[in-house]
């Protein structure tokens, strides 16, 4: 799909909890998928718990394999931090992504992951670049969601 230097996801880190903290507070527990909801809710995030031998599970969700079971490979990559990252001040940009102007890709993730940012004062002035262009919060849907989006089941 040739999304190489584009964003399609920049926030702010305002929380920092440890998976079971995640899982357990009512605060996010809109964030675990529901089936009988609309298409963001069957997508949330909220899906790893631990049981009570301390082993990671997976909650039915889009990670899952097809038939609902555990996608070990999912599981395994998704939970081998420590934490899980939350914002109150992000900006989701998906299907409406831009290719970062060439002189921020310095401070910008070559994979879909955090990265260790050397140049602070870049950073943030592409943080300021991007608040002064954009509003903050969700300016696109999932690349993904194309085919969702044509059966009208975004809702």
């Amino acid at each position: 799909m040739g999304l190489k230097n584009h964003l399609i996801h920049i926030m702010e880190v305002t929380e920092k909890l440890t998976f079971q903290e995640y899982w357990s507070s009512t605060k996010f527990a809109f964030k675990k998928p529901r089936y009988n909801g609309g298409l963001t809710r069957l997508y949330g995030d909220n899906i790893y718990y631990k049981s009570e031998n301390g082993e990671f599970k997976q909650l039915q969700s889009f990670h899952s394999n097809q038939d609902g079971s555990t996608h070990d490979g999912h599981l395994l990559k998704d939970t081998n931090g420590k934490y899980v990252l939350s914002s109150t001040n992000f900006w989701y940009f998906g299907d409406r992504n831009f290719l970062v102007p060439e002189k921020y890709i310095p401070v910008c993730s070559k994979v879909r992951d955090t990265q260790i940012i050397k140049d602070q004062d870049l950073a943030l002035d592409f943080v300021e670049w991007i608040k002064g262009n954009y509003p903050s919060g969700i300016i696109g849907f999932p690349i993904n969601w194309k085919e969702h989006r044509q059966l009208n089941l975004l809702l």
